[in-house]
């Protein structure tokens, strides 16, 4: 039947283009088409990766707040005297969330931002960086990472999460990144449970 074969076949182009748009980074792009299909998300991505999409377009959404902390949200700020950092801390729920900005002149974007999403590269321009290997393999611009710094007093063995955004098309209008610890509670920080 030519019409089943079709339909079929159109189903499937845009599952793969779900997975091309993840591959791209575009997380933001997949969640709206996925909630204005409402109820049939588990027909383009299997649990795992909705769980993972849920976790990094939530992890965005958060940090939008603090790339603009505000006293109002309990923020408080502050500019160091030399290098143009300005700081933001608060404590939420016995957490203590930190946000550091800086201008960096005479860098290319593209580079810097590769830097950031590989860790394995950190140890290049982070001399206290000793090991750093990805303890997933999704290669969809979300993984979890294990990494050794030397720290004073002796090392420190962190496992974290770094995920990228391509929100050049947003409000933002830039390449999202976000290093970020996994969920305490979360049974398994990869999403693939």
């Amino acid at each position: 039947d030519q019409p089943a074969a079709a339909a079929v076949a159109a189903a499937e182009v845009e599952d793969l283009d779900v997975t091309c748009e993840l591959r791209a980074g575009r997380w933001l792009d997949v969640r709206r088409q996925l909630r204005e299909r409402s109820g049939e998300a588990s027909r383009y991505l299997d649990p795992a990766s909705l769980k993972r999409l849920e976790r990094v377009t939530a992890r965005f959404e958060e940090s939008l707040e603090e790339l603009n902390p505000s006293t109002a949200s309990g923020w408080m700020a502050e500019t160091a005297d030399s290098g143009g950092m300005d700081f933001a801390y608060r404590l939420v729920n016995n957490t203590i969330q930190v946000m550091c900005s800086a201008v960096f002149n005479g860098f290319d974007a593209l580079h810097a931002f590769v830097g950031l999403a590989e860790w394995e590269l950190c140890g290049q321009f982070n001399k206290s960086v000793r090991e750093a290997h990805s303890l997933d393999d999704t290669g969809f611009g979300d993984t979890l990472w294990r990494v050794v710094k030397q720290a004073p007093g002796g090392y420190e063995d962190n496992v974290l999460h770094v995920s990228c955004v391509d929100a050049l098309d947003e409000p933002l209008g830039a390449l999202w990144i976000s290093a970020y610890a996994p969920a305490e509670l979360d049974t398994d920080p990869g999403g693939k449970a």
